[in-house]
Parts: structure tokens; C-alpha cells; sequence
């Protein structure tokens, strides 16, 4: 497993990044991958990985601007009571202006991307490269099950996948990456790993298991 420069700045700010948020009434209508803090400057970048909210969705911000009315780019809107399981799960209804604020600390990253790619990990990948997308088949990026026990000294991701007719087949599955959001090309890699072992998808219907442990 390689813990990638993004990742360890997620993991950074999410550990220890406990500082003020911000807030405010937005009056320009938001879209579906953009929000205006109508009347708040925050420093450029300053806020990318952590959550805007509106009280019933947020998104994963990917960039902002510095102005008078800063303007965030996020990934998608989410719903906040169902995290979408795949990247085939619709993004929630973009939200009216209104009121917002921004959490401190980054988003959690728990949703697993596959490759064919053999290449090995390094630390500047910001990407996995040939992350399978197709759309509507099961090897697309997908939420996986989190797990770690009390006082324990690791935590895992685990998510069996199960191949469908929409996937292209034959594939033999070489690596994973594990993101912070479920959009394949705007959401930010925390690990890049190598299997131990491949898996290979011939038919539909074929499931294979992954396992990313963390060692905390």
C-alpha cells in the first residue's frame, strides 16, 4: 500500500486539522459542482478536501477561489442520511441557496476504484491509472465497508465486487485506489495499493473480495 502526498494530508487534516470553519447565507443558486459563499473570502485552496453543507447534502470541495464571493468546486452533492454505493448512484438534488457552512477537518475516504494497470505506486499519483468506469457495471468505484475494533492498531476497507454484463470482459484486476468521494475523475486518492494476488473477471457474475488494511 503506498500512502500517497494527497492522502497523507487528508489523513493530517482529518486528524489533527481541528480549526474554524465557515458559514453563511448563499444568494446565488448553486450548481451541481459549483457553490458561491456569497459575501465570505476564504484563501485560495485553503478549504480543498473538506465538506460544504447545506444541512441536508454536502459535497467533498475539490478547489475554491479567493474573493470577495469565493467559489467552491465540489465533487457532487450527497445526500447526508445515504452515501451513494457506487459511481452509478445518482448525485443528490442540488441544493437552493440558503444557508451553509464548511466542517473543518477533510472528508473520510472510504470508496474503492479498480485498475487492469500494473504499474507500481508512487507517491505523487493523484490518480489511478485505467480506473475501471464503465458505466453500469459492478467493478466501477464503489463504497466499501469500513471496520476497525476499539483500541486496535488497524483499520480495513473491504468490498466484494461482482461483475456484470455492462463490464468489460475479460479483466484482471491489478490494483485499487481508495478515494475520498465516488466521482472518478474529481475526487481525491488517499492510498494506491497492489493486490497481493490478481483478480481476474471472465464472466458475469464472477465476485472477487479486496481488503485494504491501514495500519493506524
Amino acid at each position: 500500500m503506498t500512502r500517497v502526498a494527497v492522502g497523507r494530508d487528508i489523513e493530517s487534516d482529518s486528524l489533527l486539522g481541528f480549526v474554524a470553519g465557515y458559514r453563511g447565507t448563499a444568494t446565488t443558486a448553486p450548481t451541481a459542482t459549483t457553490f458561491t459563499t456569497d459575501g465570505v473570502n476564504i484563501p485560495v485552496n485553503s478549504v480543498v478536501g473538506r465538506i460544504i453543507s447545506t444541512g441536508t447534502v454536502f459535497g467533498v470541495i475539490q478547489s475554491n477561489t479567493s474573493a470577495a464571493n469565493s467559489v467552491l468546486t465540489i465533487d457532487r452533492w450527497y445526500a447526508a442520511d445515504a452515501l451513494p454505493a457506487t459511481a452509478g448512484t445518482a448525485a443528490a438534488t442540488t441544493p437552493a441557496a440558503g444557508t451553509w457552512q464548511i466542517l473543518p477537518g477533510n472528508a473520510p475516504g472510504a470508496y474503492m476504484g479498480l485498475t487492469a494497470t500494473a504499474t507500481a505506486a508512487v507517491d505523487g499519483d493523484t490518480a489511478l491509472t485505467g480506473e475501471i468506469t464503465t458505466s453500469g457495471g459492478g467493478l466501477i468505484r464503489s463504497l466499501a465497508t469500513y471496520a476497525h475494533t476499539a483500541a486496535g492498531t488497524t483499520t480495513t476497507l473491504t468490498k466484494t465486487f461482482t461483475c456484470n454484463g455492462s463490464d468489460s470482459l475479460p479483466v484482471t484486476v491489478a490494483q485499487i485506489g481508495i478515494f475520498q468521494g465516488v466521482v472518478a475523475a474529481a475526487s481525491r486518492m488517499i492510498f494506491r495499493t497492489v493486490l497481493n494476488a490478481t483478480m481476474a473477471f471472465s464472466l458475469s457474475g464472477d465476485q472477487g473480495q479486496v481488503t485494504e488494511t491501514v495500519t493506524l
